[in-house]
């Protein structure tokens, strides 16, 4: 007998986040061109489909890298807690279609919607590069002996 050991999530969870990744977010904002917003319109295939949507065949996913937290087994018995690099493949919104016969929910979180503007780096004023005389480094001290 097979048994399916993996946990289906519903759409409040498959659109809620424990952590984000800014890496990650900015990775997704400059690969995609249809302008897709990361944690919002961008999801792996397991959390469309607890969305109500379907990936389309043939589309291609976007390969990120993350780190899992696994339960291994120590040489005692005893289990600890191991972080593994691995990969997730996210789909964006333009990829996936509604499934028949189910209602597709909104996939707007505002949960991690920004709190603050982040404004643009101001640029750094010159250097003054012109050379300073010898004599006014060492204006208004005294050599001692």
């Amino acid at each position: 007998m097979v048994t399916d050991t993996k946990i289906k999530m519903t759409p409040e969870q498959a659109t809620s986040f424990n952590r984000v990744s800014i890496i990650n977010a900015s990775i997704v904002s400059h690969s995609l061109s249809c302008g897709c917003q990361p944690y919002q319109d961008v999801f792996t295939y397991n959390r469309w489909l607890a969305q109500g949507y379907q990936v389309q065949r043939g589309e291609h996913s976007l390969k990120l890298g993350i780190i899992k937290e696994v339960e291994r087994e120590t040489d005692n018995g005893e289990t600890e807690l191991r972080k593994i690099f691995g990969n997730a493949h996210v789909f964006c919104r333009h990829q996936v279609k509604p499934i028949d016969g189910k209602q597709g929910t909104s996939t707007i979180t505002p949960a991690i919607t920004p709190t603050i503007k982040i404004e643009p780096v101001k640029p750094i004023e010159p250097i003054n590069t012109t050379p300073i005389a010898d004599n006014d480094i060492m204006k208004g001290w005294e050599l001692i002996k």
